[in-house]
């Protein structure tokens, strides 16, 4: 499977990389992928508008937010709610030098603990540096409040060049075990163009490969698959995604295959 998947990505990059498919997808890849953690929503920070604003209407502008509805709720391969649904909620707050703030939340579940609920609130930077490169930096916080046991930060960033793209993620205290875990995915982030889907536009294909490095205190360590199609309808965003690990037999039903669909709508 692995080396399925690996094909198929450097396939697609040399096709890209020496034609014309690419011009198309690199200024709405650069608006779509503006927060790097897979849990959240994307919701675009940048608010470009042009008219003269009051303070009023100024600050309220640099507001946005996003509910979503999932059939399951995955974060790096492994399911967060035992394969139940998930309503997510995130609000975000944007400076104009491209610093924001903002506060994500979902329905949690897992055996054996009390865990029911995830908030997160984090604050990063995202810049475009051109339209085919920009990147976001940011430092997480996740809470578990009936759980606090599980409660740690972590640093995230998201680097996009074109189609491509890579999630960096590093905590020194994970899981709140005292120890360091690491992950890094990589892979695409394409929209595909409409000539090869009967002039059907705007749907994006995300294929990614990573590995979560956990010390033995915490878990074991994986790596995990993505497959996903998603498709933008003015302010609401569906998406149907693949994804699995490479140990199954250790995380059970958590890390196995799952496919689910999600509904997002921002504001």
């Amino acid at each position: 499977m692995i080396w399925k998947l690996v094909g198929f990505c450097w396939i697609t990059f040399v096709l890209c990389s020496g034609s014309s498919l690419c011009l198309g997808a690199s200024n709405d890849d650069a608006e779509k992928m503006v927060h790097p953690s897979t849990k959240a929503p994307i919701v675009n920070p940048k608010n470009d508008k042009k008219e003269e604003q009051g303070p009023v209407e100024f600050i309220v502008s640099k507001a946005s937010g996003s509910a979503a509805l999932l059939s399951n709720y995955v974060f790096r391969g492994i399911t967060q709610t035992e394969s139940l649904p998930a309503i997510q909620v995130e609000f975000t707050y944007t400076f104009p030098i491209g610093l924001y703030l903002t506060v994500w939340g979902s329905n949690a579940k897992f055996a054996e603990t009390d865990i029911n609920m995830e908030i997160d609130p984090f604050i990063g930077f995202y810049q475009e540096v051109n339209d085919d490169f920009n990147y976001d930096i940011s430092y997480y916080k996740s809470f578990y409040p009936s759980a606090s046991e599980f409660n740690y930060t972590e640093w995230i960033a998201v680097i996009n060049y074109k189609f491509l793209q890579t999630n960096l993620g590093f905590s020194n205290n994970v899981y709140n075990v005292h120890k360091i875990g690491y992950y890094y995915n990589g892979g695409i982030n394409y929209t595909i163009p409409s000539r090869f889907l009967f002039d059907f536009e705007g749907i994006t294909l995300l294929a990614l490969i990573g590995h979560y490095h956990l010390p033995k205190i915490a878990d074991l360590s994986y790596n995990d698959y993505t497959l996903g199609l998603s498709k933008n309808f003015k302010n609401y965003n569906i998406s149907f995604q693949w994804t699995t690990t490479n140990h199954t037999e250790y995380y059970g039903h958590y890390g196995g295959s799952h496919f689910a669909a999600s509904l997002i709508g921002t504001f």
